[in-house]
């Protein structure tokens, strides 16, 4: 649990979710996006593509 203090300082919520990492030896504290800002990044994630996409054959989909 963190004070009041440190939310204020932070800009973070009551309620608000944070974790602890360490970086360079010291832990840094980072609020965890909420669920529905971590979808809506997924989805606008665009991977950089590389070569051309193949088509499977038949047999090769039953495999999944």
């Amino acid at each position: 649990m963190l004070s009041k203090d440190i939310l204020e300082e932070l800009g973070l919520k009551k309620g608000e979710l944070v974790r602890f990492e360490k970086v360079n030896g010291r832990f840094v504290l980072k609020k965890i996006p909420k669920k529905k800002d971590r979808l809506i990044e997924i989805a606008r994630w665009d991977p950089p593509r590389t070569g051309k996409p193949r088509l499977a054959r038949p047999e090769e989909m039953k495999m999944f």
